[in-house]
């Protein structure tokens, strides 16, 4: 049999959270321009992109593929993300049956190959934080909740979630896991959005109901009893370790669904 050697070339953008959490080489891009000087140097046969939130040099990168007629495949990791391509991909790489209709509505000219969530995949929490989360089940006996939104959809759901917190007589320990790019947006009042989240959950420190927890959001969803978001890979999470998962929609989670993937719900 024929060996076929491949090379690989993985890029990242400096603003992204890949350059924190890859295990393999990498090479990090500032802009559209270094790209520019990296695809020209190296003339790559196929190109790979995710379909990541926001995406900057992705599209480029997609645009490129297209204009210089290099197979270009696009891979999901939510349903109807391909919606984010500004081209319309050789190839999708997409997580389920549903997800293969969306794709072949948006991209009929596109080859489709299911590989499951790649958002999911499995993490083993450390064993400091399952001892911190038995010691704070232990010493408050309260259901420990994760709240992963920022930005515009949590306008409406976040202050609804802190109430109804304030209203139940169960114990309830809140953790805060603010999206990490999301939370760093300007909000319209000033500030940032991240900010805005920390004031709104006020209420729930004053009456020590937050734990915050530094670990990587994966693990701590694994552990808590529950994760509540508009929309998310984490709530999947969630209910794939058998936790409660809970859906926050309104208006606001309506329309970043909508923008973010092209479809009402989900």
């Amino acid at each position: 049999m024929k060996q076929i050697r491949v090379l690989a070339l993985v890029l990242v953008e400096d603003g992204g959270q890949a350059k924190n959490r890859l295990t393999v080489p990498f090479t990090v891009v500032h802009d559209e321009a270094e790209l520019a000087r990296i695809v020209e140097k190296t003339k790559p046969q196929v190109v790979i992109t995710d379909l990541s939130s926001p995406r900057y040099l992705e599209s480029w990168l997609d645009e490129w593929a297209v204009q210089n007629n290099v197979p270009l495949a696009v891979i999901e990791d939510y349903w109807g993300t391909v919606h984010r391509s500004p081209v319309v991909a050789n190839l999708v790489v997409t997580i389920d049956e549903a997800a293969e209709r969306l794709v072949r509505e948006r991209c009929p000219g596109s080859q489709v190959v299911i590989a499951g969530f790649a958002g999911i995949l499995p993490v083993t929490p450390r064993a400091s934080l399952v001892q911190a989360f038995i010691k704070l089940r232990q010493e408050t006996g309260a259901k420990v909740i994760v709240y992963t939104d920022s930005g515009p959809d949590a306008e409406g759901a976040l202050p609804m979630l802190v109430e109804s917190i304030l209203q139940t007589q169960l114990p309830i320990i809140f953790v805060p896991k603010f999206h990490p790019k999301d939370k760093m947006l300007a909000h319209p009042e000033g500030g940032t959005w991240g900010e805005w989240c920390e004031r709104q959950i006020k209420p729930l420190r004053d009456a020590g109901l937050v734990c915050d927890f530094a670990e990587p959001t994966d693990e701590v969803v694994e552990l808590a009893d529950a994760t509540f978001s508009g929309y998310s890979t984490l709530l999947m999470r969630a209910a794939k370790a058998g936790k409660v998962a809970v859906t926050l929609w309104d208006a606001s989670v309506q329309k970043s669904l909508k923008k973010e993937t092209g479809l009402d719900e989900t």
